[in-house]
């Protein structure tokens, strides 16, 4: 098999080759028959620059699918919410402090979730296969589903009556 039809086959089998931290993935685990695996392993440094060569939109849409992988210390959770704001700085047209667009070159966009995926794994961020894959199965089983929501603060009032669960 040549590296472009590893990939291929990978793809067919419904999963994805990724590189995280120098190393040659896939996803969901399991899905490699022997000879594919072998293949892969064979050609793991030609599919890793083919990866690379990918267009950006493929690009962005790997990152995106990796980062639903981390994990981080709890602790860790203000600073993501700062690296949040400035992903989110990055991806907007500014005029005199005041966003005017979203940003459409897919290089940027792409330069932004590389640095962004950089900086998780910088604060501990750690990619967990098994909640990878259980995003997949979910993600799979639902289509358009979203995994989390983010609901506006409830004013104190509206909080009478309900007691915290931590103490």
């Amino acid at each position: 098999m040549t590296p472009a039809e590893v990939i291929a086959e990978v793809h067919r089998l419904g999963g994805e080759l990724v590189v995280i931290e120098g190393g040659l993935k896939v996803r969901p685990a399991g899905i490699l028959t022997p000879e594919l695996k072998r293949a892969a392993q064979e050609h793991a440094s030609e599919i890793k620059a083919l990866l690379a060569e990918c267009d950006p939109a493929s690009e962005v849409l790997a990152i995106l699918g990796r980062l639903k992988g981390y994990t981080l210390p709890a602790s860790r959770m203000p600073q993501v919410g700062e690296l949040v704001a400035r992903l989110s700085h990055a991806l907007v047209k500014w005029d005199d402090g005041e966003p005017v667009d979203e940003v459409d070159d897919p290089h940027q966009i792409c330069a932004a979730l590389k640095s962004f995926e950089r900086e998780v794994i910088a604060i501990g961020g750690e990619f967990n296969c098994e909640l990878a894959e259980a995003v997949i199965l979910i993600e799979n089983a639902f289509p358009g589903g979203r995994l989390v929501g983010v609901a506006p603060r409830m004013p104190s009032a509206t909080l009478k009556g309900y007691r915290g669960i931590e103490g």
